[in-house]
């Protein structure tokens, strides 16, 4: 398991991901970006999970796609049919096989950026507006309201990344926070189903879609969650030098 956040917005959608890969223990084992951007079908796929499913679904989805309502209508059968077909072909991935795949992008039918989630497995969503649990079906089409996220860092985490009181914050920021705040919480087994433990690190990637147009970019690296080890969070940037400026900039602002 990583960290995806996404945000829709009236203009664009903007999503962030962190780039670790790790096996048995929590060791890290390489790097990957976990976002596939499709400006020709005015998207961007990302996941959490098996490492090979993002390179899967590409292959399963072929030239046959032509837009992404097109993507939308077929998300589930393509998400299942990829997990199966790594299962099968790698089998050794049958140890993270709790996967998340989520595709954000703009909809022409009903123009509008959307995003849709779907999971390899079952599991409980706390909202963050009411506090309720619900479950989520495995292979279940969800859509995606305001901003969701595959990994709930926790209250504490939260108030100290700054996310308790986000007034004044672009989605951009918000995202960042969220998968730094993440990064914090690695070693534990929060909502990991196979008891492994969570790890977020590696980078952070940001995405920012919109309408025929994609940027995206690493906001932060850190090197200290090296191949070959744990996730040491205390090590390395807690924050990106540009969100540091940020806040200091509104903290200056308020001031004066």
């Amino acid at each position: 398991m990583s960290a995806v956040i996404v945000s829709i917005q009236d203009n664009c959608v903007v999503l962030a991901a962190d780039g670790i890969c790790y096996g048995e223990g929590g060791i890290v084992s390489g790097y990957m970006s976990k976002m596939h951007v499709l400006p020709h079908l005015n998207c961007v796929l990302t996941w959490t999970g098996m490492a090979p499913m993002g390179i899967g679904m590409l292959l399963m989805m072929g030239q046959h796609m032509i837009s992404f309502d097109h993507l939308v209508e077929h998300f589930g059968n393509i998400a299942k049919a990829t997990h199966e077909r790594v299962l099968i072909e790698m089998p050794q991935q049958a140890e993270v096989s709790e996967t998340t795949v989520m595709v954000a992008g703009w909809s022409e039918a009903r123009q509008a950026f959307e995003a849709y989630r779907v999971m390899s497995y079952e599991k409980g969503t706390v909202s963050s507006d009411t506090g309720e649990t619900t479950k989520s079906e495995p292979w279940t089409i969800y859509p995606v309201q305001g901003t969701w996220a595959s990994f709930n860092p926790g209250a504490d985490l939260l108030q100290e990344f700054g996310l308790a009181d986000a007034d004044g914050m672009q989605a951009d920021e918000i995202c960042i926070r969220f998968i730094c705040a993440s990064r914090a919480r690695s070693g534990g087994a929060d909502q990991v189903p196979s008891g492994r433990p969570f790890n977020c690190g590696g980078f952070l990637q940001v995405a920012i879609l919109s309408k025929d147009q994609v940027d995206t970019w690493i906001e932060q690296r850190w090197p200290e969650d090296a191949i070959g080890r744990v996730i040491d969070p205390s090590l390395g940037a807690r924050l990106p030098e540009r969100i540091l400026q940020l806040e200091a900039e509104r903290k200056a602002a308020s001031a004066g």
